[in-house]
């Protein structure tokens, strides 16, 4: 998790290269457009089209922050209320103050390393899973 901004986003965008590739060479075959046969590529390469809404989830949404979907992490580990934040429940963030909504007062990562959002787990910042010597104390 320690690496999954950069890794994440480049694993993601080559798999969207490659099936990208496929659904072009698909059309070849055909001898149409991309576009022409984009309803019978979907159709016939659901897989793929499974796999791309998860890469699309990494690119542009929380996926790539997805713990319980990138680790092996028991489900029972990642639910304790000592480490995972459920929605809204860090206040302390946007308290009154001089500095509310400015990070100076403290990190939330440095409270619990987790928040549950549509019962999964994601990180609240992946840099946060590295130990001093920067190795990555969750492995992927």
């Amino acid at each position: 998790m320690a690496d999954a901004s950069r890794a994440g986003q480049g694993n993601a965008t080559e798999t969207l290269a490659r099936l990208f590739h496929s659904a072009q060479a698909y059309a070849e075959q055909q001898g149409q457009t991309l576009d022409a046969v984009a309803d019978a590529w979907k159709e016939e390469h659901a897989d793929e089209m499974k796999e791309a809404a998860l890469v699309m989830d990494d690119m542009v949404r929380r996926g790539i922050c997805n713990v319980s979907r990138h680790t092996k992490l028991r489900p029972e580990l990642l639910a304790d209320r000592l480490i995972a934040f459920k929605r809204g429940e860090e206040t302390e963030f946007f308290a009154e103050d001089t500095v509310a909504d400015i990070p100076f007062r403290t990190l939330p990562a440095r409270k619990k390393p987790l928040i549950e959002l549509d019962g999964e787990f994601c990180a609240v910042d992946p840099c946060s899973f590295e130990t001093p010597d920067t190795e990555p104390c969750i492995s992927i």
